[in-house]
């Protein structure tokens, strides 16, 4: 994984919001803000299973997208 750039964990250290874009099963776009962190170099968001944005990606890591 590549490391991140000084100002990009200044950022994701501060309080900050993201845009997360995940497909829905029919193909349409669902988009979700979210607050952003880091895991030393890996940014990080958090969502749960029965929200949307959840469901989409289990669906995808699950292999039926």
């Amino acid at each position: 994984m590549a490391e991140l750039q000084e100002h990009m964990r200044n950022m994701l250290d501060g309080k900050n919001f993201a845009v997360v874009a995940t497909a829905n099963e029919d193909g349409s776009p669902h988009t979700s803000a979210v607050w952003v962190d880091r895991d030393d170099d890996a940014p990080v968001f958090s969502t749960t299973a029965q929200r949307r944005t959840g469901r989409n990606r289990l669906r995808v890591i699950r292999g039926s997208a």
